[in-house]
């Protein structure tokens, strides 16, 4: 199996032949690790699926590896480096779809069965709010209407509700933007999970409860151990709440014995 460490990047180019030239001279390398289970993860896309039909459509060249305009280039050789590239070409692709599927399906809908039961986000609680979180363009997405009876004041929506929905929105978008960095689908083991450490909302206006309201969720600083998500909330285009999240993951399954 082709386990070691190497580096991929794809080109602005036309085939294979041309990726390498673009590659000789660029020391930007992205990297990227494979081991057994992301190869496993790779395999599950055929071959025959991509259009790769022989070993023939890998081009080598002074040490780089490329199909089309998908560069490799590893610290040593291998016997088997042509299919090592399309394996690779596969996870790309993988990769690819791992993301287009968060952008159409909610980031929620990946979490435990257990564990999704949160009055906020938890799809198996039904008396819940839902919230789903859509990633798109690096950013998380969701859209609510208040309920008639979510009211602070007539006709404005209640601010304990516009907490909860930054609250899970967030979180859901640390989740997404770590699969993402990570280079995984969602879903995949092992899972991502995060809880709010804190939250700090600035009620800006006050927010009606008749209209559609969007929320937008950034992360700003992702790293080993938390995420800081900053998120806004809209109504008839006005921004009416901006909050910052502090997001610190924790492993699964969760340790419910301290509670």
């Amino acid at each position: 199996m082709f386990k070691q460490i190497v580096t991929v990047r794809m080109f602005p180019a036309t085939g294979g032949r041309q990726a390498c030239r673009q590659a000789e001279n660029d020391e930007k390398w992205a990297p990227m690790f494979i081991v057994p289970d992301m190869v496993k993860f790779m395999l599950a896309t055929s071959i025959e699926t991509l259009g790769i039909t022989t070993p023939n459509d890998v081009t080598q060249r002074k040490g780089l590896f490329a199909y089309k305009n998908t560069c490799v280039r590893s610290e040593k050789s291998s016997k088997n480096i042509a299919s090592a590239i399309l394996w690779l070409y596969a996870g790309i692709q993988l990769l690819k779809k791992g993301v287009q599927a968060m952008a159409i399906e909610p980031i929620q809908n990946h979490y435990p069965e257990d564990i999704a039961v949160c009055y906020g986000c938890g799809r198996n609680n039904p008396s819940g709010l839902h919230i789903q979180t859509f990633w798109q363009n690096n950013e998380g997405i969701f859209r609510y209407t208040p309920l008639p009876n979510q009211t602070a004041f007539p006709g404005v929506a209640y601010g304990g509700l516009i907490a909860n929905l930054i609250d899970c929105h967030s979180i859901g978008t640390a989740i997404a933007a770590t699969y993402e960095a990570e280079g995984r689908a969602p879903g995949t083991e092992p899972g991502i999970m995060y809880v709010t450490a804190n939250l700090n909302i600035d009620y800006l206006k006050p927010t009606p409860i008749n209209s559609e309201l969007l929320l937008r969720a950034k992360v700003t600083k992702l790293t080993v151990k938390k995420a800081i998500v900053t998120c806004s909330l809209f109504a008839r285009e006005i921004e009416r709440a901006r909050s910052q999240v502090v997001a610190v993951r924790v492993s699964l399954p969760l340790n419910l014995d301290m509670v």
